[in-house]
Protein backbone atom coordinates (compact mmCIF):
# COMPACT_ATOMS: atom_id res chain seq x y z
CA UNK A 1 0.00 0.00 0.00
CA UNK A 2 2.94 2.79 1.00
CA UNK A 3 4.40 1.65 -2.49
CA UNK A 4 1.20 2.10 -4.41
CA UNK A 5 1.70 -1.44 -6.35
CA UNK A 6 -2.29 -2.47 -5.01
CA UNK A 7 -5.08 -2.72 -7.73
CA UNK A 8 -8.53 -1.19 -6.60
CA UNK A 9 -9.28 0.38 -3.75
CA UNK A 10 -7.92 -0.91 -0.39
CA UNK A 11 -10.61 -0.69 2.62
CA UNK A 12 -9.10 -0.80 6.30
CA UNK A 13 -11.07 -2.01 8.83
CA UNK A 14 -10.76 -3.35 12.53
CA UNK A 15 -12.20 -4.83 14.96
CA UNK A 16 -13.65 -3.01 17.89
CA UNK A 17 -11.69 -3.47 20.86
CA UNK A 18 -12.83 -5.15 24.14
CA UNK A 19 -11.51 -2.19 25.94
CA UNK A 20 -14.06 0.10 24.44
CA UNK A 21 -17.48 -2.09 24.87
CA UNK A 22 -19.67 -0.20 26.76
CA UNK A 23 -18.88 -1.19 30.73
CA UNK A 24 -21.70 -2.80 32.33
CA UNK A 25 -23.18 -1.08 35.27
CA UNK A 26 -21.18 -2.32 38.34
CA UNK A 27 -23.87 -3.25 41.54
CA UNK A 28 -22.65 -3.57 44.88
CA UNK A 29 -23.78 -7.01 46.27
CA UNK A 30 -24.38 -8.91 49.75
CA UNK A 31 -23.69 -12.26 48.25
CA UNK A 32 -20.43 -11.62 46.80
CA UNK A 33 -16.50 -10.21 48.70
CA UNK A 34 -14.72 -7.58 47.84
CA UNK A 35 -10.96 -7.17 48.53
CA UNK A 36 -9.31 -4.12 49.70
CA UNK A 37 -5.41 -3.50 49.71
CA UNK A 38 -4.37 -1.07 51.57
CA UNK A 39 -7.53 -1.79 53.39
CA UNK A 40 -6.82 -0.22 57.03
CA UNK A 41 -4.94 3.11 55.60
CA UNK A 42 -7.48 6.54 55.71
CA UNK A 43 -8.58 5.64 51.81
CA UNK A 44 -9.33 1.82 52.17
CA UNK A 45 -11.45 2.49 55.20
CA UNK A 46 -13.28 5.30 53.66
CA UNK A 47 -13.66 2.77 50.70
CA UNK A 48 -14.74 0.14 53.24
CA UNK A 49 -17.56 1.90 54.60
CA UNK A 50 -18.95 2.91 51.10
CA UNK A 51 -18.76 -0.32 49.85
CA UNK A 52 -21.06 -1.76 53.19
CA UNK A 53 -23.30 1.42 52.55
CA UNK A 54 -24.12 0.36 49.21
CA UNK A 55 -24.67 -3.45 50.90
CA UNK A 56 -22.00 -5.18 50.75
CA UNK A 57 -21.29 -7.93 53.33
CA UNK A 58 -18.45 -9.55 53.00
CA UNK A 59 -15.18 -7.65 53.28
CA UNK A 60 -11.33 -8.87 53.00
CA UNK A 61 -9.02 -5.62 54.11
CA UNK A 62 -5.29 -6.73 53.78
CA UNK A 63 -2.55 -4.50 55.31
CA UNK A 64 1.23 -4.64 56.09
CA UNK A 65 -0.38 -2.26 59.98
CA UNK A 66 -2.02 -4.03 62.49
CA UNK A 67 -5.63 -2.37 63.49
CA UNK A 68 -5.71 0.25 65.51
CA UNK A 69 -8.12 0.27 68.65
CA UNK A 70 -9.78 3.52 66.24
CA UNK A 71 -10.08 0.94 63.98
CA UNK A 72 -11.11 -1.95 65.69
CA UNK A 73 -13.95 0.25 66.87
CA UNK A 74 -15.03 0.69 63.55
CA UNK A 75 -15.29 -2.87 62.29
CA UNK A 76 -17.19 -3.74 65.74
CA UNK A 77 -19.42 -1.37 64.18
CA UNK A 78 -19.75 -2.82 60.95
CA UNK A 79 -19.85 -6.13 61.87
CA UNK A 80 -23.00 -5.17 64.39
CA UNK A 81 -24.88 -4.49 60.78
CA UNK A 82 -24.52 -8.21 59.65
CA UNK A 83 -21.10 -7.44 57.60
CA UNK A 84 -18.52 -10.17 57.73
CA UNK A 85 -14.81 -8.51 57.52
CA UNK A 86 -12.08 -10.51 57.66
CA UNK A 87 -8.90 -8.59 58.70
CA UNK A 88 -5.44 -9.73 57.04
CA UNK A 89 -1.76 -8.29 57.95
CA UNK A 90 0.02 -9.58 55.17
CA UNK A 91 2.63 -7.40 52.59
CA UNK A 92 0.62 -7.80 49.38
CA UNK A 93 3.88 -7.54 47.46
CA UNK A 94 4.61 -11.16 48.75
CA UNK A 95 3.15 -13.71 45.83
CA UNK A 96 3.13 -17.25 48.07
CA UNK A 97 1.51 -15.41 50.94
CA UNK A 98 -0.89 -13.70 48.48
CA UNK A 99 -1.55 -17.21 46.79
CA UNK A 100 -2.60 -18.50 50.44
CA UNK A 101 -4.94 -15.86 51.09
CA UNK A 102 -6.63 -15.67 47.98
CA UNK A 103 -7.22 -19.66 48.23
CA UNK A 104 -8.15 -19.37 51.68
CA UNK A 105 -10.98 -16.33 50.58
CA UNK A 106 -11.87 -18.49 47.91
CA UNK A 107 -12.62 -22.06 50.14
CA UNK A 108 -14.40 -20.11 53.10
CA UNK A 109 -15.92 -16.98 51.58
CA UNK A 110 -18.42 -15.78 48.85
CA UNK A 111 -16.96 -15.40 45.12
CA UNK A 112 -14.69 -12.69 44.80
CA UNK A 113 -16.26 -10.26 42.54
CA UNK A 114 -14.31 -6.57 42.99
CA UNK A 115 -10.51 -5.70 43.79
CA UNK A 116 -9.13 -2.22 45.01
CA UNK A 117 -5.75 -1.96 45.35
CA UNK A 118 -5.05 1.34 47.51
CA UNK A 119 -1.99 0.06 49.32
CA UNK A 120 1.27 2.02 49.02
CA UNK A 121 3.95 4.42 51.28
CA UNK A 122 5.79 7.30 50.37
CA UNK A 123 9.53 7.72 51.09
CA UNK A 124 10.68 10.86 49.23
CA UNK A 125 14.57 12.11 47.99
CA UNK A 126 15.95 13.81 45.07
CA UNK A 127 16.72 11.31 42.35
CA UNK A 128 20.33 11.26 43.13
CA UNK A 129 20.17 10.42 46.70
CA UNK A 130 16.91 7.73 46.32
CA UNK A 131 18.57 4.45 47.66
CA UNK A 132 17.54 0.81 46.26
CA UNK A 133 15.68 0.42 49.61
CA UNK A 134 13.59 3.59 49.06
CA UNK A 135 12.99 2.69 45.74
CA UNK A 136 12.00 -0.38 46.91
CA UNK A 137 9.95 0.38 49.92
CA UNK A 138 7.74 2.14 47.19
CA UNK A 139 7.80 0.19 44.30
CA UNK A 140 6.86 -3.11 45.41
CA UNK A 141 3.35 -2.43 47.34
CA UNK A 142 2.34 -0.84 44.25
CA UNK A 143 3.85 -2.80 41.59
CA UNK A 144 4.41 -6.64 42.71
CA UNK A 145 0.78 -5.68 45.03
CA UNK A 146 -0.96 -5.18 41.81
CA UNK A 147 0.89 -7.47 39.50
CA UNK A 148 -0.26 -10.11 42.34
CA UNK A 149 -3.46 -8.94 42.03
CA UNK A 150 -3.88 -9.31 38.12
CA UNK A 151 -2.00 -12.52 38.00
CA UNK A 152 -3.48 -14.59 41.06
CA UNK A 153 -7.13 -13.35 40.78
CA UNK A 154 -8.67 -15.23 38.17
CA UNK A 155 -11.81 -15.07 38.85
CA UNK A 156 -14.30 -12.96 36.66
CA UNK A 157 -14.84 -9.96 38.39
CA UNK A 158 -17.33 -6.85 37.89
CA UNK A 159 -14.18 -4.40 38.97
CA UNK A 160 -10.71 -4.12 39.10
CA UNK A 161 -9.28 -0.58 40.59
CA UNK A 162 -6.08 0.71 40.76
CA UNK A 163 -5.45 3.86 43.41
CA UNK A 164 -3.04 5.73 41.31
CA UNK A 165 -1.51 9.03 41.72
CA UNK A 166 -1.34 12.29 40.28
CA UNK A 167 2.03 12.76 40.42
CA UNK A 168 2.03 10.09 37.83
CA UNK A 169 0.40 12.66 35.25
CA UNK A 170 1.88 15.65 36.63
CA UNK A 171 5.30 14.58 38.08
CA UNK A 172 6.34 15.74 41.50
CA UNK A 173 10.22 17.03 42.75
CA UNK A 174 11.34 14.09 44.99
CA UNK A 175 9.15 11.21 44.35
CA UNK A 176 10.59 9.59 41.46
CA UNK A 177 9.91 6.37 42.77
CA UNK A 178 6.74 7.18 43.18
CA UNK A 179 5.71 8.00 40.19
CA UNK A 180 7.34 4.96 38.91
CA UNK A 181 5.28 2.83 40.85
CA UNK A 182 2.21 4.49 39.92
CA UNK A 183 2.68 4.98 36.12
CA UNK A 184 3.23 1.31 36.33
CA UNK A 185 -0.51 1.01 37.71
CA UNK A 186 -1.88 3.29 34.57
CA UNK A 187 -0.32 0.93 32.32
CA UNK A 188 -1.39 -2.18 33.86
CA UNK A 189 -5.09 -0.85 34.00
CA UNK A 190 -4.94 -0.02 30.07
CA UNK A 191 -3.11 -3.52 29.17
CA UNK A 192 -5.84 -5.06 31.28
CA UNK A 193 -8.93 -3.26 29.23
CA UNK A 194 -6.64 -4.82 26.40
CA UNK A 195 -7.03 -8.35 26.94
CA UNK A 196 -10.79 -8.05 28.07
CA UNK A 197 -10.48 -7.97 31.92
CA UNK A 198 -11.72 -4.82 33.75
CA UNK A 199 -9.70 -2.01 35.21
CA UNK A 200 -9.35 1.66 35.92
CA UNK A 201 -6.69 3.36 37.69
CA UNK A 202 -7.67 6.32 38.96
CA UNK A 203 -4.71 9.09 39.67
CA UNK A 204 -6.17 10.72 42.19
CA UNK A 205 -4.67 14.35 43.75
CA UNK A 206 -4.42 14.86 47.05
CA UNK A 207 -7.32 14.08 49.61
CA UNK A 208 -7.52 16.98 52.15
CA UNK A 209 -8.33 14.91 55.68
CA UNK A 210 -6.25 11.24 54.38
CA UNK A 211 -3.89 9.81 52.58
CA UNK A 212 -0.32 9.94 52.49
CA UNK A 213 0.33 12.86 50.58
CA UNK A 214 -1.83 14.77 53.30
CA UNK A 215 0.70 16.69 54.89
CA UNK A 216 1.94 18.43 51.49
CA UNK A 217 -1.67 20.05 51.44
CA UNK A 218 -0.13 23.71 51.68
CA UNK A 219 3.12 23.05 48.97
CA UNK A 220 0.19 21.73 46.91
CA UNK A 221 -1.77 24.82 47.07
CA UNK A 222 0.65 27.10 46.24
CA UNK A 223 1.12 25.17 42.78
CA UNK A 224 -2.37 25.91 42.42
CA UNK A 225 -3.43 22.36 42.93
CA UNK A 226 -6.24 21.99 45.28
CA UNK A 227 -7.29 19.36 47.61
CA UNK A 228 -10.49 16.45 47.35
CA UNK A 229 -12.69 16.43 50.29
CA UNK A 230 -13.44 12.58 51.38
CA UNK A 231 -17.12 13.24 50.42
CA UNK A 232 -16.41 14.25 46.70
CA UNK A 233 -13.54 11.83 46.46
CA UNK A 234 -15.92 9.07 47.31
CA UNK A 235 -18.77 10.29 45.11
CA UNK A 236 -16.88 10.68 41.89
CA UNK A 237 -15.04 7.12 42.80
CA UNK A 238 -18.52 5.81 42.73
CA UNK A 239 -19.01 7.34 39.77
CA UNK A 240 -16.12 6.16 38.18
CA UNK A 241 -16.90 2.19 38.57
CA UNK A 242 -19.52 2.96 36.30
CA UNK A 243 -17.64 5.01 33.14
CA UNK A 244 -15.55 2.92 30.59
CA UNK A 245 -12.44 4.74 30.81
CA UNK A 246 -8.86 2.53 31.44
CA UNK A 247 -7.10 6.02 33.27
CA UNK A 248 -8.92 8.80 34.90
CA UNK A 249 -6.96 11.94 36.59
CA UNK A 250 -8.94 13.07 39.65
CA UNK A 251 -7.86 16.56 41.12
CA UNK A 252 -9.07 20.24 41.91
CA UNK A 253 -7.02 22.51 39.57
CA UNK A 254 -6.43 26.18 39.60
CA UNK A 255 -5.05 26.31 36.15
CA UNK A 256 -3.88 29.77 35.70
CA UNK A 257 -1.54 29.38 38.86
CA UNK A 258 -0.54 26.43 37.92
CA UNK A 259 0.73 27.22 34.54
CA UNK A 260 1.93 30.59 35.84
CA UNK A 261 5.02 28.79 37.26
CA UNK A 262 6.72 28.24 33.77
CA UNK A 263 5.33 25.06 32.58
CA UNK A 264 6.39 24.23 29.06
CA UNK A 265 5.24 20.59 28.34
CA UNK A 266 3.04 21.26 25.40
CA UNK A 267 0.34 18.44 26.80
CA UNK A 268 -1.38 21.26 29.34
CA UNK A 269 -1.32 23.84 26.66
CA UNK A 270 -5.41 23.08 25.85
CA UNK A 271 -5.51 23.86 29.83
CA UNK A 272 -4.51 27.49 29.70
CA UNK A 273 -7.94 28.85 27.96
CA UNK A 274 -10.19 25.96 29.13
CA UNK A 275 -13.37 26.25 31.37
CA UNK A 276 -14.42 22.86 32.67
CA UNK A 277 -18.05 22.11 32.10
CA UNK A 278 -20.04 20.77 35.06
CA UNK A 279 -20.77 17.67 34.94
CA UNK A 280 -23.93 16.01 33.46
CA UNK A 281 -23.74 13.11 35.62
CA UNK A 282 -26.31 11.87 37.54
CA UNK A 283 -25.46 11.01 41.06
CA UNK A 284 -24.97 7.52 42.47
CA UNK A 285 -27.73 7.47 44.84
CA UNK A 286 -30.16 9.72 42.72
CA UNK A 287 -29.68 6.38 40.55
CA UNK A 288 -29.99 4.36 42.86
CA UNK A 289 -33.42 6.00 44.32
CA UNK A 290 -34.54 6.27 40.69
CA UNK A 291 -34.62 2.21 40.63
CA UNK A 292 -35.79 1.71 43.52
CA UNK A 293 -39.72 0.82 43.94
CA UNK A 294 -41.71 3.27 45.39
CA UNK A 295 -42.84 2.43 48.42
CA UNK A 296 -39.41 1.56 49.32
CA UNK A 297 -38.06 5.37 47.91
CA UNK A 298 -38.74 7.15 51.38
CA UNK A 299 -37.04 4.34 53.41
CA UNK A 300 -33.88 4.51 51.31
CA UNK A 301 -33.87 8.24 51.74
CA UNK A 302 -34.11 8.25 55.10
CA UNK A 303 -31.07 6.27 54.89
CA UNK A 304 -29.52 8.27 52.89
CA UNK A 305 -29.92 11.44 55.06
CA UNK A 306 -29.05 9.98 58.41
CA UNK A 307 -25.73 8.93 56.51
CA UNK A 308 -24.98 11.79 55.75
CA UNK A 309 -25.71 13.76 59.07
CA UNK A 310 -24.00 11.22 60.16
CA UNK A 311 -21.13 12.11 58.22
CA UNK A 312 -21.05 15.65 59.42
CA UNK A 313 -21.55 14.79 62.85
CA UNK A 314 -18.75 12.37 63.32
CA UNK A 315 -21.35 9.78 64.65
CA UNK A 316 -23.02 6.53 64.05
CA UNK A 317 -26.21 6.59 61.50
CA UNK A 318 -28.11 4.69 64.13
CA UNK A 319 -27.68 7.42 66.82
CA UNK A 320 -29.62 10.25 65.25
CA UNK A 321 -33.07 11.04 66.93
CA UNK A 322 -35.31 12.01 64.12
CA UNK A 323 -37.48 14.63 65.84
CA UNK A 324 -34.59 16.06 67.96
CA UNK A 325 -33.09 19.64 66.40
CA UNK A 326 -29.84 19.10 64.58
CA UNK A 327 -28.35 21.76 67.00
CA UNK A 328 -29.16 19.81 69.86
CA UNK A 329 -27.35 16.61 68.59
CA UNK A 330 -24.34 19.06 67.82
CA UNK A 331 -24.30 20.65 64.23
CA UNK A 332 -23.10 24.65 64.11
CA UNK A 333 -23.27 26.95 61.42
CA UNK A 334 -20.32 25.06 59.21
CA UNK A 335 -21.33 21.70 59.48
CA UNK A 336 -25.05 22.61 58.47
CA UNK A 337 -23.62 23.93 54.95
CA UNK A 338 -21.05 20.81 54.66
CA UNK A 339 -24.80 18.70 55.44
CA UNK A 340 -26.69 21.35 53.00
CA UNK A 341 -23.98 21.11 50.57
CA UNK A 342 -23.91 17.06 50.63
CA UNK A 343 -27.00 16.56 50.20
CA UNK A 344 -27.50 19.40 47.12
CA UNK A 345 -25.03 17.22 45.64
CA UNK A 346 -26.04 13.96 46.18
CA UNK A 347 -29.11 14.61 45.27
CA UNK A 348 -28.81 16.56 42.41
CA UNK A 349 -30.96 19.11 43.30
CA UNK A 350 -30.39 23.27 44.71
CA UNK A 351 -31.54 23.65 47.86
CA UNK A 352 -32.39 26.69 49.97
CA UNK A 353 -29.13 28.30 51.94
CA UNK A 354 -31.30 27.84 54.86
CA UNK A 355 -32.71 24.37 54.42
CA UNK A 356 -31.28 23.47 57.70
CA UNK A 357 -33.41 26.34 59.76
CA UNK A 358 -36.29 25.70 57.53
CA UNK A 359 -36.31 22.03 58.45
CA UNK A 360 -34.48 21.36 61.63
CA UNK A 361 -34.82 18.10 62.59
CA UNK A 362 -34.18 14.45 60.67
CA UNK A 363 -37.96 13.76 60.16
CA UNK A 364 -38.81 17.25 58.79
CA UNK A 365 -36.20 17.27 56.24
CA UNK A 366 -37.18 14.01 55.62
CA UNK A 367 -40.54 14.97 55.19
CA UNK A 368 -39.46 17.88 52.88
CA UNK A 369 -37.35 16.16 50.49
CA UNK A 370 -39.67 13.45 50.12
CA UNK A 371 -41.98 15.62 48.61
CA UNK A 372 -39.74 17.39 46.48
CA UNK A 373 -37.92 14.12 45.15
CA UNK A 374 -39.99 11.02 45.16
CA UNK A 375 -43.20 12.49 43.93
CA UNK A 376 -40.88 14.18 40.74
CA UNK A 377 -39.35 10.98 40.37
CA UNK A 378 -42.66 9.36 39.72
CA UNK A 379 -44.03 11.75 37.33
CA UNK A 380 -44.63 10.92 33.78
CA UNK A 381 -41.45 11.83 32.04
CA UNK A 382 -43.71 14.04 30.34
CA UNK A 383 -44.64 16.18 33.06
CA UNK A 384 -41.17 16.13 34.91
CA UNK A 385 -39.29 19.56 35.53
CA UNK A 386 -35.78 19.37 36.53
CA UNK A 387 -34.96 18.71 39.98
CA UNK A 388 -32.97 22.00 40.19
CA UNK A 389 -36.13 23.50 40.85
CA UNK A 390 -37.18 22.06 43.58
CA UNK A 391 -36.27 25.00 45.61
CA UNK A 392 -38.38 27.13 47.78
CA UNK A 393 -35.71 30.26 47.68
CA UNK A 394 -32.09 30.78 46.21
CA UNK A 395 -31.59 33.98 47.78
CA UNK A 396 -28.61 33.31 49.73
CA UNK A 397 -27.01 31.25 47.52
CA UNK A 398 -24.98 33.86 45.32
CA UNK A 399 -23.30 33.69 49.09
CA UNK A 400 -19.64 32.32 49.63
CA UNK A 401 -19.21 29.47 52.14
CA UNK A 402 -17.19 32.01 54.81
CA UNK A 403 -20.85 34.70 54.20
CA UNK A 404 -23.14 31.71 54.73
CA UNK A 405 -21.67 30.05 57.74
CA UNK A 406 -21.39 33.75 59.47
CA UNK A 407 -24.52 34.77 59.03
CA UNK A 408 -25.80 31.65 59.80
CA UNK A 409 -24.01 31.94 62.97
CA UNK A 410 -25.88 34.82 63.68
CA UNK A 411 -29.35 33.22 63.83
CA UNK A 412 -27.68 30.98 65.83
CA UNK A 413 -26.49 33.27 68.22
CA UNK A 414 -29.86 34.60 68.13
CA UNK A 415 -31.79 31.87 68.96
CA UNK A 416 -29.50 31.52 71.45
CA UNK A 417 -30.42 34.29 72.79
CA UNK A 418 -34.53 34.03 72.56
CA UNK A 419 -34.04 30.19 74.50
CA UNK A 420 -32.21 32.55 77.33
CA UNK A 421 -34.75 35.16 77.86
Amino acid sequence: MQQAKHIGKIVVTQNPSVAQDPVQPVQIRPDVTYLISGGLGGLGLLVADWLIQQGAKHLVLISRRSPTPQVNIKVQAWERSDVQIRIVQADIAETHIMQQILSDVEATMPPLRGVIHAAGILNDGTLRQLTAEQMTAVLCPKIAGAWNLHTLVQQPLDFFVLFSSATALLGSPGQANHVAANTFLDALSNYRRAIGKPAVSINWGIWSEIGSAADRLEQMNLKGIGTIAPHQGIEIFAQLLQQNAPQVGVMPMQWSTFLAQGITDPFFADFAHTKVAPSTLTPVFLQQLQATAREKQRSLLEQHIRHQIAQVLGCQATEIDAQKGFFDLGMDSLTSVELKNRLQNSLNCSLSATLIFDYPTLEALLDYLAIQLINELNRPESDQSPLTEVTPDNSLDELTQDELADLLAQELNEIAQGAKQ
